[in-house]
């Protein structure tokens, strides 16, 4: 264990040969140490005593203690998931809640000062918030944000970074300021919630990269994120040349050597990989070195390979960075491609998937989106409900699923991309233009879903209603369950019994019927589905839990996995809808690996034989 003790005396000549031996080989392979040298250093240049008296090492210490305590001031802010995902629940309807977004790139600090630039934008923000309409407190708190962010971009010049966003409420305690590598739009904007769009944009585009470059003997692994590069390690390993007199008397094999090393390598490769979170590999060096690091890489590593270099590990790091980059920009627009294809391609083969923006909502608000796609900078107002989470862009007084008061929401696209990663989901902006045109005759959005509900193919009845435009194809495309007396929003009753039916059909071997009892039981299941759509169909965790037959933390992970839908109420707590509770209980009923069996005989309407049913469809959940 090198510690600053030892450092110093490095620095101060105290040690022996072979003591300094040892520190400069490790600070040779370790950037760690040698940024902690450089701290040592800079302690001396800033702290010295004058003249030629030398600061003790213990006052060194002290110092180096202090300044590593006192608030960090990096080059870069980091930019997580995890801090997004904070920042989406944030909600007020009483402040204003101002997110502000520069461009800090030094040609434009010279041709247009940031501060004159916020100027500008505060007085075009303060002219669309209709400010004589506001409560006196609002206008107020309005006032002390543009006082607060005017005095903080002034105390803080020079700016640092490419990029700069600043989210800020004083009435909730928000604050937070993102110093990035990469520009940024100019906007400011005044909403009920923090305006994220740029910030998960930028979570997307900028994935982070590992590369690993190996040659006979050594290796470096470099990290690229947001635009930046970062020397993790260097390592060093022994490999004999290929021929020579010194094979020939110590018999060392060139190629079990570099094998070795590349196995070395890839291990500690891997190990950093898992313990940061990385998203792509780059691997390179010289050829023999690629070579070996391209048959060896693990399952897990090649899955993610973006790309391959024919760089040496002693190359600038500058140079890495730029090479990186290449790789990022067409891996991204690979992705983008592949992504969209897939979309599309599962969407028209009836599979978990959907297209446009009403049925790309109705999947957010259910929980089953696993991956948004949608074209960079499509937006779109919309409403979204304050109590059970509902998003639609259908103007609307009241929420279709809660019937409570709908609000007003400026962008439900970024909405929607706010509820995915909430619920664990993932999202793809697209940016190349191939990517963007394959799906704008889909409305520039789409999802790809956990699950889909499934539905049997249109009988003639039915078709003849689609053709006329009277019916839907799929429940993707039709509005969500609205209380019984909305019947023009409502899923049909035929729509829930084909469900029911097809769903029943496909676990036929585990129920031991025939036909017409299943085509029976679905008629029954779908009275009674609709029969609970017309009372508390929103249920909170313990109720779910309860009828489930199973505890709230078992429930809570099966909302985690993505195995059971739920949206949020307004104090963030999940809600569980009750059809969706059902068709779970049932599903989990017909494929679990001994089946429980359910008593179909005599197959009667649920409501005339209870007790020949053994159960009670208001508090059981088999199959509504």
């Amino acid at each position: 264990m090198i510690d600053d003790t030892l450092l110093l005396q490095y620095l101060d000549g105290e040690l022996d040969a072979a003591t300094t031996a040892m520190v400069e080989a490790r600070l040779r392979h370790e950037p760690a140490l040698r940024r902690r040298i450089a701290e040592l250093r800079a302690i001396e240049v800033a702290y010295g005593a004058p003249g030629s008296e030398q600061l003790a090492s213990e006052r060194r210490v002290a110092l180096l203690e202090r300044l590593r305590t006192l608030p960090g001031v990096p080059r870069y802010d980091l930019l997580r998931r995890a801090d997004l995902e904070a920042l989406t629940a944030i909600h007020s309807d009483q402040w204003p809640i101002v997110s502000l977004y520069l461009d800090m790139r030094p040609e434009r600090r010279v041709a247009e000062p940031p501060l004159a630039r916020f100027k500008a934008l505060a007085r075009q923000a303060e002219q669309r918030l209709d400010l004589a309409a506001r409560p006196k407190a609002y206008r107020e708190a309005w006032e002390a944000e543009v006082e607060r962010l005017h005095a903080w971009l002034e105390a803080e010049q020079p700016l640092r970074g490419r990029g700069l966003a600043v989210l800020s409420c004083h009435e909730l305690g928000l604050w937070r300021a993102f110093r990035l590598p990469v520009p940024l739009t100019d906007r400011l904007e005044v909403n009920e919630r923090p305006y994220l769009r740029p910030l998960l944009t930028l979570l997307d585009e900028f994935e982070r990269y590992l590369v690993v470059l190996a040659d006979a003997g050594s290796a470096r692994l470099v990290e690229v994120f947001l635009g930046e590069a970062e020397d993790v390690t260097e390592l060093v390993g022994y490999v004999p040349p290929a021929t020579g007199q010194f094979v020939e008397k110590t018999g060392h094999r060139h190629d079990t050597f570099l094998h070795r090393h590349a196995k070395t390598v890839l291990e500690y490769a891997e190990a950093y990989w898992r313990g940061h979170n990385c998203d792509w590999l780059v691997i390179g060096g010289t050829e023999e070195a690629l070579g070996e690091l391209r048959r060896q890489a693990p399952k897990a590593l090649r899955d993610r390979l973006a790309g391959e270099l024919a760089l040496s590990p002693q190359v600038e790091l500058d140079y890495i960075l730029d090479r990186v980059l290449e790789i990022e920009r067409a891996h991204e627009q690979r992705i983008e491609t592949e992504r969209v294809t897939e979309l599309i391609t599962t969407a028209h083969g009836g599979g978990p998937a959907v297209l446009g923006l009403e049925p790309t909502l109705r999947a957010v608000v259910d929980g089953r989106v696993r991956l948004l796609i949608a074209a960079e900078e499509f937006a779109q107002a919309g409403w979204e409900c304050p109590n059970c989470t509902f998003l639609g862009v259908q103007e609307q007084n009241t929420c279709p699923l809660c019937g409570t008061a709908l609000a007003i929401q400026p962008d439900v696209v970024e909405r929607a991309m706010e509820r995915t990663l909430d619920q664990g989901g993932a999202i793809e902006v697209l940016r190349s233009v191939g990517a963007r045109e394959s799906l704008t005759q889909y409305g520039q959005i789409g999802a790809l879903l956990r699950y889909t509900y499934p539905m049997p193919e249109a009988g003639p009845a039915e078709a003849a209603d689609q053709a006329a435009g009277t019916g839907s194809a799929t429940l993707e495309q039709r509005s969500e369950p609205a209380p019984a007396q909305d019947s023009d929003q409502a899923v049909s009753r035929a729509d829930i019994e084909a469900t029911l039916q097809q769903l029943l059909a496909h676990f036929g071997s585990n129920l031991d019927q025939g036909p017409e009892q299943i085509a029976r039981f679905a008629r029954a299941g779908a009275d009674a589905l609709l029969a609970q759509q017309q009372s508390d169909i929103w249920l909170d965790s313990s109720a779910g839990a309860s009828l489930l037959g199973i505890s709230v933390d078992e429930l809570h992970e099966q909302i985690r996995r993505g195995a059971l839908p739920a949206a949020r109420g307004a104090d963030g707590t999940p809600r569980l809808h009750r059809r969706d509770l059902s068709l779970y209980r049932l599903s989990q009923q017909l494929g679990a690996t001994e089946p429980q069996t359910i008593a179909l005989t005599p197959p009667v309407a649920w409501s005339a034989d209870l007790a020949t049913w053994g159960l009670d469809p208001w508090r059981e959940l088999t199959p509504g």
